[in-house]
């Protein structure tokens, strides 16, 4: 036997009774001969699959294809019409606003009723409830009746709730599009983590990076049947196959603009930056969450302009971002290096850059840097990645002169190595990315537009 093993369904199936009228209800149940006058609809039909511990099986389908019954059914909210069905361990699942909560009952009440619905001793979930609570973040509406709650209150409740006690397997139907962009980052780290711990993940969703991220596995639903099951990205082949009106080819009305195309970021280490934006332009970096020894250096002053030195978090794809932070200096450090990186919904870097990893020819350009200094930067980037919502980080650290002529030739983990780090400030804020145009189709797939070029060679050998 798989000792590893955590759910397998066989031949599992579940079907409705589908009757034209209340009469044909009645006229079946008085029958006695057992004439149906009912029709049978398969909302699942003959599913079959096995899930291991910390393994994630991705869901996908369209709508109205059975995978939400499919959850109800592993999460034994509804019972299947027949097969065998065999889950080993504590589950937990977010599946729909509401379930398991009292809509009378305060957040906090809810935390132990909640748990208790899940299994859980009042000992296990009185050590849980300030982390709860914290991860949560409703402030004082945690004291307050949840039905007061606003749809994206609720879901951070539940999910704090179901994560922190740490189920055996989580089931999760499409909630983590719920809330801001923050809070959808934190719960990414929290369902790594529970991976990285043995809990197994169903995630049901029709965003496929997410499915792609986590999945080891995918089945593909379809009318209620398994239409496969394996490798995430094949999946997602078939799943795009089902799709009607999938696009097959690239729009031909994409927008260039000579301002945001052909980034030419020239590096500048001077005693002045020309473009400094205005004062009313810039972040309070006195409300940001920084992370490290602000008694060496510290984060003042946070810009995000466009090209027309306008503050905004609003771009369009190919459009040039530009950030502007400067840092106080409060004690002696070496070569100073400046990063930002920019993080999508999903907590993935997408892409990050410091100071060094631009060219120049005079090493003699980075100074040692006295206490009492202000350092300026200005990094520049064209924003050649997909729609969507990112945070991005602005971190600031030091680097040893003598380590200079190696630091860009090595493996990049061995690379920030020589880099100390001063501080981080994480979630330092958020841009939203649009298609530069209505109705816009993607000329890519993934995260970023590499820079790419084509040829094709047809010979008629006759």
């Amino acid at each position: 036997m798989n000792h590893n093993l955590v759910v397998k369904l066989e031949d599992v199936s579940k079907y409705y009774r589908l009757y034209g009228s209340s009469k044909d209800r009645l006229k079946e149940a008085l029958n006695p001969f057992g004439k149906k006058y009912h029709k049978e609809f398969y909302a699942l039909k003959n599913i079959s699959f096995e899930l291991n511990k910390g393994k994630c099986l991705g869901v996908i389908g369209k709508n109205g294809m059975g995978k939400s019954t499919l959850l109800k059914i592993i999460a034994h909210v509804i019972p299947p019409s027949s097969g065998n069905i065999f889950v080993n361990g504590s589950v937990s699942a977010l599946l729909e606003l509401g379930t398991g909560f009292n809509p009378e009952f305060t957040g906090r009440q809810n935390i132990y009723f909640y748990g208790t619905i899940l299994g859980f001793s009042k000992n296990q979930i009185e050590k849980k409830v300030e982390e709860i609570i914290r991860f949560a973040d409703i402030g004082e509406y945690i004291d307050q009746p949840v039905k007061t709650y606003s749809s994206g209150m609720f879901v951070r409740l539940a999910f704090s709730v179901q994560t922190s006690l740490e189920p055996d397997i989580l089931i999760v139907d499409e909630v983590l599009s719920v809330g801001d962009i923050f809070f959808q980052q934190k719960c990414h780290s929290r369902i790594e983590k529970l991976l990285s711990r043995g809990t197994s993940l169903i995630i049901v969703s029709h965003d496929m990076q997410l499915i792609e991220k986590y999945s080891n596995d995918t089945i593909v639903l379809s009318n209620g049947e398994l239409l496969f099951k394996g490798n995430p990205h094949t999946a997602i082949q078939k799943y795009y196959s089902l799709a009607d009106n999938y696009p097959l080819t690239p729009s031909e009305n994409v927008i260039e603009d000579d301002n945001t195309i052909n980034l030419s970021l020239e590096e500048k280490i001077s005693d002045k930056i020309d473009d400094w934006p205005d004062y009313e332009f810039l972040i309070d970096t006195n409300s940001l969450e920084v992370h490290g020894d602000q008694k060496v250096a510290r984060l003042t002053k946070l810009a995000v302009c466009n090209t027309k030195k306008k503050a905004t978090s609003n771009f369009k794809v190919g459009e040039k971002v530009i950030f502007f932070y400067e840092v106080n200096i409060y004690n002696d450090i070496d070569i100073p290096v400046g990063a930002v990186v920019l993080i999508n919904r999903l907590n993935i870097p997408v892409h990050g850059k410091d100071t060094l990893q631009y060219p120049t020819s005079n090493k003699n350009a980075f100074p040692k840097i006295k206490a009492g200094s202000i350092i300026r930067f200005k990094q520049e980037f064209i924003l050649d990645i997909s729609p969507g919502e990112y945070t991005f980080t602005i971190a600031f650290g030091a680097v040893k002169s003598e380590n200079l002529d190696e630091i860009n030739k090595v493996d990049f983990d061995t690379r920030d190595h020589f880099i100390k780090w001063i501080f981080r400030a994480s979630q330092a804020g958020r841009i939203l990315i649009s298609p530069n145009n209505e109705g816009m189709i993607l000329p890519f797939h993934g995260y970023v537009n590499l820079e790419s070029n084509f040829q094709m060679s047809i010979t008629n050998q006759n």
